[in-house]
């Protein structure tokens, strides 16, 4: 399986695909509109708006496709260093999800060489107020059981 596949698979078993536009919150508070598989924009940039038509099955498919491209695009960018397609799934759902790849400890201990090391701050991002949230510890856990796989 394709780097870009595993990372489609990983991600879409983590969010919930929503077709009609919803308000999303983060840590409580309202964020921007999403819609499909956790996207608040549009492949020509358009931002989500609550008004806009609900989309069908494939085109929610089509939209997160085309951005799990786009963040794995910007980890590869980002990474120095050889990874599996394992790991580049991993970090891929990671990105997605946070967006904080660029200037975490985990980028730096991974571009380090030190890829075991790397894999422990995984779990540095499963907060919301400063308490560990369950669906984010274990989201964290399969990314970083992911990126693990075949590491000696």
């Amino acid at each position: 399986m394709t780097a870009l596949k595993l990372a489609s698979q990983l991600i879409r078993s983590f969010e919930k695909c929503r077709l009609y536009p919803y308000q999303n919150t983060i840590n409580g508070k309202l964020d921007k509109p999403t819609i499909g598989w956790g996207n608040t924009e549009y492949e020509d940039g358009r931002a989500v708006t609550l008004k806009d038509p609900p989309l069908t099955q494939d085109q929610a498919d089509s939209l997160s496709d085309f951005f799990v491209a786009k963040f794995m695009d910007a980890v590869l960018l980002l990474v120095k260093v050889p990874i599996t397609d394992n790991q580049i799934a991993a970090l891929t759902s990671f990105e997605y999800n946070t967006g904080h790849l660029a200037g975490s400890e985990l980028l730096t201990k991974l571009n380090a060489g030190d890829y075991k090391g790397a894999a422990e701050h995984f779990v540095d991002w499963d907060h919301v107020n400063h308490t560990v949230n369950q669906e984010l510890f274990f989201r964290r856990n399969k990314e970083k059981d992911l990126f693990l796989e075949g590491v000696a």
